[in-house]
Formats: C-alpha cells, sequence, structure tokens
C-alpha cells in the first residue's frame, strides 16, 4: 500500500515538473487529492488490523472451546446450607446455627477414551481455607477394557455408606479412609471389585514408614422380579487407618498395641419405591487399651445401620422418606453415639437444588462404659444446589 502512495506522489510530481509554469491552485488542487489518498488507504489499514484483532480473540475462543472438547472437560460444585438444633448427647446444653456447612468445586476431564482425571477442592465449617477434597487419575475401565488403574487423593473402598438421611451414617464416621492410594481393579457384569496399597500415616511401635497398608472390595448387583440387589463386601488391614480411629489414637506414629483390620458387608435393595439398606463394619480384633480403650480394656469398634426409605412424587418430583437405626460398639473413646434413631425427608423441587428436612435422636454410652448416660438430638434442615 505504501508503494502505491509513492508511485501516484511520484506520477503526480513528474506531471507538475513538466510544466513550465505550475499554478498554486493547481498544485494545493493536488496535494489535497495525495492527502485524501493516504487517508483512505489508513482508514483501510485499521480496518485490516481491527479485523486481525477480532479473528485472533475468536480463534483464542476457538482455541479454549476445541480444549474444553476435546478433553471432556465438566465443571461442577455442590453448596450445602444448613440450619440447626442441636442437643449433644455429652453435655446437658443446646445450640442452634445457620451456616455454610460445605461448598466443593470440581474438575472432571478426559483426554483420553481410556483416561479420566479428577481434582475437588473443598470448604467446610469450621476451616478458613479451601483444601484438596480428591485428585486423582484412572486408566481403563472402558466397554473393551474392564480393568483399571487409579491413582491419587481419594476414599479407599471400605464400606459402601448407603443412605438416604441427611446425615452421615455411625459406619462412615467410624470407617471412611481418605488416602493416597493406588488401586487396581475390574468390572465385569454384575461383579466388580479391586484391591489397593497405600502407605497411611499410622505405625505401630518400633515399625518403620512403609508402603503395608492394604485392603480389598467385591460387589455383585442383580435383579430378581423386577427388584434390585447390591451386595458388597470389604476389608482393610490397618481399620487404625480411619480418619476418625486416626484422630483418636494417643500416637498414631507410635501404637502400643497391632493396628488390627476392617471388615465389612452391605446390602440394599430396591422394589418399587421401597429401599432397604444394612451395612455391618467392625475391628476384626482389639486395639490395645493404650491406643483405643472401652471402659478401661481394649477396644473392638463395631457400627450397625439399619434403614428403610420410600419414594413418592410431590408436584412431579421426588420425594424421599426415610427412618433408620443405628449402634455403636466399644467406640465411646471415639466420640461416637451407642445408638441413634430417626427421620428424614428429602425433597428435589428444581433441577439441582433440594431441601432436606432431618430429626435424629441420639444416645451415649452409659456411666458404666465411660459414657455420660445422657441423650441428645440433632434437628437439621438442609439446602443443597448442585451444578
Amino acid at each position: 500500500m505504501l508503494v502505491s502512495v509513492g508511485l501516484v506522489f511520484a506520477a503526480s510530481t513528474s506531471t507538475a515538473n513538466a510544466k513550465d509554469h505550475v499554478d498554486a491552485k493547481e498544485l494545493l488542487k493536488l496535494i489535497q487529492e495525495q492527502q485524501k489518498q493516504l487517508d483512505a488507504l489508513k482508514k483501510a489499514l485499521g480496518e485490516t488490523q481491527s479485523a486481525q484483532s477480532s479473528g485472533g480473540e475468536a480463534s483464542k475462543q476457538n482455541s479454549l472451546s476445541n480444549v474444553i472438547s476435546e478433553n471432556k472437560l465438566k465443571i461442577g460444585g455442590t453448596l450445602e446450607i444448613e440450619a440447626t438444633n442441636t442437643d449433644p448427647f455429652t453435655a446437658d446444653t443446646n445450640t442452634s446455627d445457620l451456616s455454610l456447612a460445605k461448598a466443593t468445586l470440581y474438575f472432571e476431564a478426559e483426554p483420553h477414551e481410556m483416561v479420566n482425571t479428577f481434582i475437588a477442592g473443598v470448604f467446610q465449617e469450621g476451616s478458613s481455607s479451601i483444601d484438596l477434597d480428591e485428585a486423582w487419575v484412572k486408566v481403563g475401565e472402558t466397554e473393551d477394557v474392564p480393568t483399571y488403574l487409579k491413582a491419587g487423593n481419594f476414599v479407599v473402598p471400605f464400606g459402601a455408606f448407603n443412605t438416604n438421611m441427611v446425615s452421615d451414617p455411625l459406619g462412615l464416621s467410624l470407617a471412611e479412609t481418605k488416602e493416597f492410594p493406588a488401586q487396581l481393579g475390574y468390572s465385569v457384569g454384575d461383579i466388580s471389585g479391586s484391591v489397593y496399597v497405600f502407605n497411611g500415616d499410622t505405625q505401630e511401635n518400633g515399625e518403620s514408614d512403609h508402603l503395608n497398608k492394604f485392603g480389598a472390595n467385591l460387589a455383585y448387583s442383580t435383579s430378581i422380579s423386577g427388584a434390585s440387589i447390591d451386595l458388597g463386601l470389604s476389608y482393610i488391614n490397618a481399620i487404625g487407618e480411619s480418619d476418625t480411629i486416626e484422630g483418636a489414637l494417643a500416637s498414631a506414629t507410635a501404637m502400643t498395641g497391632d493396628n488390627p483390620g476392617g471388615f465389612g458387608v452391605n446390602a440394599m435393595l430396591q422394589s418399587g419405591p421401597v429401599t432397604g439398606i444394612f451395612e455391618y463394619i467392625t475391628a476384626t480384633d482389639d486395639f490395645d487399651s493404650g491406643d483405643v480403650a472401652f471402659n478401661g480394656n481394649n477396644a473392638q469398634p463395631a457400627a450397625y445401620q439399619f434403614e428403610i426409605g420410600f419414594t413418592t412424587k410431590l408436584n412431579e418430583k421426588d420425594l424421599v422418606l426415610a427412618a433408620t437405626y443405628q449402634l455403636t460398639e466399644e467406640s465411646q473413646a471415639l466420640g461416637l453415639a451407642e445408638e441413634q434413631y430417626g427421620v428424614a425427608a428429602s425433597y428435589s423441587f428444581l433441577p439441582g437444588v433440594s431441601i432436606g428436612l432431618e430429626y435424629m435422636h441420639q444416645e451415649d454410652y452409659s456411666s458404666s462404659d465411660g459414657g455420660t448416660g445422657l441423650d441428645g438430638h440433632n434437628a437439621t434442615l438442609k439446602l443443597t444446589g448442585e451444578w
């Protein structure tokens, strides 16, 4: 474009020099014409640069869209807002509160049909920061490859902890174990299972820090006469790694006695609108009383869960009603109730939004077993938003 301007100017100048006498008005006219040409070229150049810039932004947007599409990226989260009234079973007091009980944000991607990745952050009431909740990568478990390898930070498959209640069951409070394991699993038809290994945080007195904690689980799902049945077994060689038990140990890195194994069995039956749930979790042997005691003696913690649920429709939206009875054994030192029973209702009144109401009565161990002998309750109204 600049070459063209130079040619026009040169041509015009040559024409002017060919004349013996150049009129001032004609010279001014030539200059004005050249200025118009320059203005037109500047305008065209500006429009070209603007178009290139817009094209660049569109290219960036297309690139981001391609990254999301190619990796099948999903972003989601959950907000749980709770209003509670609590009469604890360990003291004769009563409190009420309204709080953001939990907030999670997760990213899930599938960069390849054989690869799935997941990372989630969580904020919980009482915390002043966002913590890592889960982060893992899984290779396999496709229609053609039923086996998989999963590694990262996640809850190991010890226990099922199914429930229609608002609060967690006692089995989960006793046995949930979040670690940094490597898990090898499979899923073929109605049968699935896995084995896993991790280091953990607990060590028996004099034991070195090694990758020596492991476990396995097996699940079976079937359907009989329109009713679905889910059965499961799970084992871990060190139940002291559970979040609750580890937190109650006098010294997690120098346990006085052995770290016993754990065993769990669970079942869920769904027939029409009715759901029945059962789960049993127990240590396979005693803890030394220097680690976990019950009434001054060695303790073998265990938890039972019995639950029934009923699903119906209210304004064409799911309304789930549930009732439960749960109890523990030799778990007073872990801060768990000896027994609890309650009712709950959950209603999904909008897509991604539900409200739950629960009343749970709790009873502590007797004073002869080291408890208070008191009872209490938790009444909870929870609003949950998921996206």
